[in-house]
């Protein structure tokens, strides 16, 4: 098997995963936080916590983690393999998603999930923390959609050639 068609296997299982990974996030996006925002704040706090829990798991984090490597890797690959314009738009997937998913989840929406894991739900601050969560979160994961859109729109117009 030459490098090209590595490369293509590479960018077509990636192109999955990217899918993956923007119905994920749009799925919050557009239904789990308005259903829990329906809730009361206890409740809402109380599923949430218990959401960025189950998460880490053996199917989800593999799945989110190595997409970063993953894309690096074909896109350096497409630069060596592919002509240049699917390589480039490989190395915009790739951008976008490390950028605008991955880093975004580990600077911006992990560390507000980290927060509200220790809110009290019983407590008498929690409606408050989770108003403040609600929209703060939202806001990142909305560019977290976006963002994993774009790159598999990117990775699927790298495959095209």
């Amino acid at each position: 098997m030459d490098l090209a068609a590595v490369v293509h296997a590479l960018a077509f299982v990636e192109t999955l995963l990217l899918g993956l990974m923007a119905g994920f996030f749009y799925a919050f996006s557009i239904c789990v936080m308005d259903a829990l925002a329906q809730r009361p704040p206890a409740q809402a706090v109380a599923a949430m916590q218990a959401i960025n829990r189950v998460v880490l798991n053996r199917l989800f984090l593999p799945v989110f983690v190595g997409l970063a490597p993953l894309s690096l890797l074909t896109a350096a690959l497409a630069f060596a393999a592919w002509p240049l314009r699917p390589a480039l738009w490989a190395a915009a997937a790739s951008l976008l998603y490390c950028a605008g998913t991955f880093a975004v989840t580990v600077v911006r929406n992990v560390p507000m999930n980290d927060a509200l894991a220790r809110v009290d739900t019983d407590g008498a601050d929690a409606a408050a923390r989770w108003a403040g969560y609600l929209s703060r979160w939202m806001r990142w994961n909305h560019v977290r959609s976006l963002s994993s859109l774009a790159a598999l729109a990117c990775a699927a117009m790298g495959l095209r050639g």
